[in-house]
């Protein structure tokens, strides 16, 4: 056999040996993706307080504040640190505020219409 024709028959064999092994190769499995489901929170808002369904919550994981305004006047739900708040509510409306907390403590929700935090309505939450 000439060089000319080995060279090529070997090219040919590696060629079909990839393809061999490529056509016998199994996908790849899928990455694993995990849900983090949102832990929620009832939240309601009247003159002047708030009423939660927790007040300790973990840590890393979304928090979905369900904030409804059960009071005669304009409130909100307002977190300084992490910055998040919902807009102005009239009575009965609803918003969902979602926060994750990275660190471990203490952290203190408000009303910031008008002098309403002055007045006790505020609540503190405890991350853990």
């Amino acid at each position: 056999m000439t060089r000319t024709k080995t060279v090529v028959l070997s090219a040919v064999v590696a060629a079909a040996a990839v393809f061999a092994s490529a056509a016998l190769a199994r996908p790849a499995a899928p990455a694993a993706t995990t849900v983090v489901k949102p832990v929620p929170v009832a939240v309601s808002g009247t003159e002047f307080k708030f009423t939660v369904s927790r007040k300790v919550v973990p840590l890393n994981k979304p928090i979905w504040f369900r904030f409804k305004n059960v009071g005669d006047e304009v409130h909100d739900f307002s977190f300084t640190r992490p910055k998040a708040k919902t807009p102005f509510l009239t009575p009965g409306k609803s918003a969902t505020l979602k926060v994750t907390f990275k660190k471990k403590g203490t952290y203190q929700a408000i009303c910031t219409v008008g002098e309403h935090f002055l007045r006790g309505m505020k609540v503190n939450f405890v991350v853990k």
